[in-house]
């Protein structure tokens, strides 16, 4: 028997690797997700923040809240059953309640091994090519066009990257704490003491804003002062691939070694 489910917040690839299509979705997530054939995803926009008419007409069995938002949870529990978890969990901890709520168990254990399983051989191929020394260090740099930058030791390329047999965390970013959700925001004139790795990880969005504002700090003499920099070892990734759901956290140790190697 399908269960009819709406779904707020980013995890939809968790219910789309389980084989669930949710009813209703904020798109967001879909229009900026590596999905393919994202736009054949049936699923309709509730929105941000969520709008309930739309989800009172969708008739929902179940209605999934990543996060509590003003007074969504008594908003929804007028409308269907509603269970509420933490969205931003690691994946390979948010993934096996989601699939608990829904019943998918053992579905989720056998993803999360061929995960793990993928991910290790990934980093055994980068080592034994020469791309991954013992010991070294990366950073992760979320670039946004109005210039905001915020270092990344979460979500879905940081989680890759700092898996035991992967790159390790310098010990000042370790210290660097968050100013709201996984962002620890990054002043232009400071960014040599918090942008510290052997490697930098440059998460960008495919705004022209963005892409030009970029080109004029990478000509800064901050910036080319960097030991990554000056080093050749900056990589670039879309944003896209820093979603942490099951769908792009499987597909990323396929991009990766794109971006690594030169």
């Amino acid at each position: 028997m399908r269960i009819i489910i709406v779904l707020q917040g980013n995890p939809i690839g968790d219910l789309l690797a389980l084989g669930i299509q949710p009813v209703g979705i904020d798109r967001r997530f879909i229009e900026g997700s590596v999905y393919k054939d994202k736009e054949h995803i049936p699923a309709k926009d509730i929105g941000y923040p969520t709008n309930m008419d739309t989800v009172l007409s969708l008739d929902p069995d179940l209605t999934m809240l990543s996060y509590i938002l003003d007074k969504e949870y008594e908003e929804a529990s007028k409308i269907s059953p509603v269970v509420v978890f933490d969205g931003a969990l690691p994946m390979k901890e948010r993934f096996p309640i989601i699939a608990d709520i829904v019943g998918k168990k053992a579905e989720a254990e056998q993803l999360l091994a061929n995960y793990n399983h993928k991910a290790e051989a990934m980093w055994n191929n980068l080592r034994d090519s020469g791309k991954l020394a013992a010991g070294e260090t990366a950073v992760v740099l979320q670039y946004f066009w109005n210039r905001s930058m915020y270092v990344m030791k979460t979500g879905g390329l940081a989680e890759l990257l700092y898996q035991p047999a992967g790159f390790a965390m310098d010990a000042k970013v370790k210290t660097l704490e968050p100013n709201s959700g996984p962002y620890i925001e990054v002043a232009e004139e400071a960014i040599h003491e918090t942008l510290i790795g052997d490697q930098l990880f440059v998460l960008y969005t495919g705004d022209k804003e963005a892409k030009k504002s970029f080109d004029e700090l990478v000509k800064s003499p901050l910036w080319k002062s960097l030991p990554a920099v000056k080093n050749g070892n900056v990589h670039f990734l879309e944003d896209k691939w820093n979603y942490n759901d099951m769908m792009t956290s499987g597909m990323l140790p396929d991009e990766f070694p794109k971006v690594i190697s030169p």
